[in-house]
């Protein structure tokens, strides 16, 4: 289910750019053509293979296109029905680089979507929204070596609602509601042994919501227990687990994707990974300080989970932490983002507009770019607390104007303008995924016009010798050009007008 959603999320942000969306599915148990064509998709189905037994023994992990690589390469370029599609997006873990070798001929470029890393692929793209410390490193050996990769949770393919509910309600203040979810099936019932451990006298308080799957195979023994614990609310599958999430202040659930919905939503989490590939991450997220990780469901006993209540309801400065730290990684905005990679916003279409407070994210996850940092005068990385402090000023001040480009709705650059001593100091940095499209210019020259009038005095610029990229930029644009002692170039532009840089 998990897979079909984030593609669905993806499809979703390709129809409103106007792109035709075709999803291809094989017509196995529990597949999910009616709540696809239900969301104005178009579906295309295989049929299901002759036996349960060879579905078995092709590996059908995710239900989807889940026979002999060959002939399943055959049925799926007959699915296309003639068409040469320009990308094709390929969700499964069953399917790699040998798959997407057959399906070449019958596509324009190809997105992999994987979170399982070492697994190779001959793709134009990889997106893996999995949180690692190892970032592209844990990819590399395994893509050709043009392939783009988008790594991590910032790239996760959420639905809508998370990222215009990031900013709604009340800042959480202490522990009152919990939210409990271990996924659409559940087979270890992590959820019946979290409800044993919050059913202890001292969490009576609280309030519960527990959310279950249409997979949970032990449905009228929790319903049982539930109804002995008083403020305890079952859910079942819902499209309302965002609006769950955001009010609750404490979450207790599986790794995977879902842990991306609750960091956006700033809901601090105790995980407890229920499949071998979930522990990577969840590891990762506990030593980032991003969750905090009770190991496998072998491990999180009772005991466990209630000593982990425990704690984190006594620890709400932590849980604060936990939560800022989470929201500046993940913002809801990854399939905006992916769609903007396979279809290129055109440049006359670009708008800028000024900052506001909800944009700090966006500035953080720029700054903190590698590149970015390697171009800065100070190439340390820059604190989330730090940044914030910093980004709050800036706008604040009426000396500094900031202004983000926009494609669509999507967030992908960023100008600012500081009045130092006479002059008006300029910084820039165009989100890295869309780095080479010649966006800078355009965008500093908009952001010109923007403060033309508001203060006397040239617009400067400090570059480093060796950005190339940026002293290109300032060239086109018109600045004057000279070298400080320190090595650093100088471009001045006479006024903070447009009209020398038409």
């Amino acid at each position: 289910m998990g897979h079909v959603m984030r593609c669905v999320a993806l499809a979703e942000q390709l129809r409103q750019r106007g792109i035709a969306v075709r999803f291809i599915c094989r017509r196995l148990e529990g597949h999910l053509e009616t709540p696809l064509r239900e969301r104005g998709n178009d579906v295309a189905m295989l049929p299901a293979p002759r036996t349960a037994t060879a579905a078995a023994a092709d590996g059908d992990y995710a239900g989807w296109l889940g026979v002999p690589q060959g002939v399943d390469a055959e049925e799926t370029a007959a699915a296309l029905a003639g068409a040469r599609p320009e990308w094709l997006v390929v969700d499964h873990y069953a399917l790699d680089a040998d798959w997407e070798r057959a399906m070449r001929p019958s596509v324009g470029r190809i997105l992999a979507i994987d979170d399982l890393a070492g697994r190779p692929h001959a793709c134009d793209a990889l997106l893996d929204q999995n949180f690692s410390l190892e970032g592209k490193r844990r990819n590399a050996a395994t893509v050709p070596a043009d392939c783009l990769q988008m790594i991590g949770p910032r790239h996760a393919l959420l639905r809508p609602e998370f990222a215009r509910l990031r900013h709604a309600g009340p800042e959480r203040a202490g522990v009152r509601r919990i939210f409990v979810f271990f996924g659409g099936t559940d087979p270890s019932d992590m959820t019946g042994r979290t409800l044993e451990a919050l059913s202890s006298d001292e969490f009576a308080g609280l309030e519960l919501e527990l959310v279950i799957g249409a997979n949970y195979g032990r449905r009228e023994a929790l319903e049982a227990r539930a109804r002995t614990r008083p403020r305890t609310r079952l859910h079942g599958a819902t499209y309302l687990v965002a609006e769950l999430m955001r009010e609750s202040d404490l979450a207790i659930g599986a790794g995977g994707g879902t842990t991306w919905e609750r960091m956006c939503l700033g809901l601090p989490t105790i995980l407890v990974s229920i499949a071998e590939n979930q522990a990577a991450a969840c590891r990762d997220l506990a030593a980032a300080g991003l969750a905090r990780y009770l190991g496998s469901d072998q491990e999180a006993s009772v005991e466990v989970l209630h000593d982990a209540l425990r704690t984190s309801i006594a620890s709400p400065e932590a849980l604060h932490a936990q939560a800022a730290e989470g929201q500046a990684i993940v913002d809801g905005l990854g399939a905006a983002r992916v769609a903007e990679v396979m279809f290129p916003t055109p440049t006359e279409a670009l708008r800028l507009r000024q900052a506001r407070a909800e944009d700090a994210i966006s500035f953080f996850a720029w700054v903190n770019d590698p590149e970015a940092r390697r171009q800065s005068l100070n190439s340390r990385p820059v604190a989330w607390q730090q940044h914030r402090v910093w980004f709050s000023a800036r706008l604040e001040s009426g000396a500094s104007r900031l202004f983000v480009l926009q494609a669509g709705d999507l967030p992908v650059g960023q100008v600012r303008f500081d009045h130092l001593r006479g002059e008006s100091l300029v910084d820039y940095s165009i989100d890295p995924l869309f780095r080479g499209r010649g966006w800078a210019v355009p965008m500093i020259r908009l952001g010109m016009r923007e403060v033309t009038g508001a203060w006397d005095g040239p617009t400067r610029a400090e570059v480093k010798e060796g950005n190339v990229a940026s002293c290109a930029v300032f060239r086109k644009l018109g600045f004057e050009e000279s070298i400080a002692a320190d090595g650093l170039r100088i471009f001045r532009h006479a006024k903070a007008t447009a009209e020398r840089s038409q």
